[in-house]
């Protein structure tokens, strides 16, 4: 009975991975990290004048802040019609605002002097942002299906953001 069915259960769980690191949006989940990962690049002088007390000069919040704050510029470029909500627009502000946390003199020196100091808790912290990254993926790949009033307005208002050309999206 019971027991059988477990064991089938336990026997599939490894061609559940395999089944979703073979999946095409595994990939586009790995080039995601990468944008990520360049996107706190891009932020990690300003992160590590704000968090220099921090061990790890706040290596992580390197990419939420750029994310953050390239987000809230082309939302805000877009509000004012200075620039359309495209991927475009995007790429345009993350450059200047790699151009600009770079041009501060030092700034270079600084994240390489960071980086060779602390490379193995860069490392550790990719890592685990990766691990955690790939899990929640899993665990969301898993049980993909919108099952609640409040997902299906959020899935209405990311592809009315989406086909707009301007911010705020219409209703």
């Amino acid at each position: 009975g019971t027991s059988g069915g477990r064991a089938g259960s336990l026997s599939s769980r490894p061609a559940l991975l395999v089944e979703f690191a073979a999946h095409p949006s595994f990939y586009r989940l790995i080039v995601w990290w990468l944008v990520l990962a360049a996107l706190g690049l891009a932020f990690l002088p300003l992160t590590l004048r704000l968090f220099r007390a921090f061990h790890d000069g706040g290596y992580l919040f390197s990419r939420l802040l750029g994310l953050l704050l390239t987000s809230y510029a082309v939302w805000l470029l877009s509000s004012l019609r200075l620039a359309p909500f495209t991927d475009g627009t995007a790429y345009a502000a993350v450059a200047a605002a790699a151009l600009v946390n770079y041009y501060v003199p030092g700034a270079t020196a600084r994240v390489r002097a960071f980086l060779r100091e602390k490379r193995r808790i860069v490392v550790a912290e990719e890592y685990l942002f990766l691990l955690c990254l790939l899990a929640w993926a899993f665990l969301r790949g898993v049980r993909p299906e919108l099952d609640s009033i409040e997902k299906f307005m959020d899935l209405g208002f990311l592809n009315a953001a989406m086909r707009g050309e301007w911010m705020p999206p219409t209703d």
